[in-house]
């Protein structure tokens, strides 16, 4: 899980990382927040 925390502050920053499948769960809340700024 610290993986998944650690990816979610790197993508808020705007910056690509590859991450493991964890990626699923972060992308749900990621989706919120790119549509705020969009």
């Amino acid at each position: 899980m610290s993986s998944c925390l650690r990816s979610r502050g790197a993508k808020s920053r705007g910056q690509k990382v590859k991450v493991p499948p964890c990626v699923s769960y972060t992308h749900e809340p990621m989706n919120s927040l790119i549509s705020s700024p969009s």
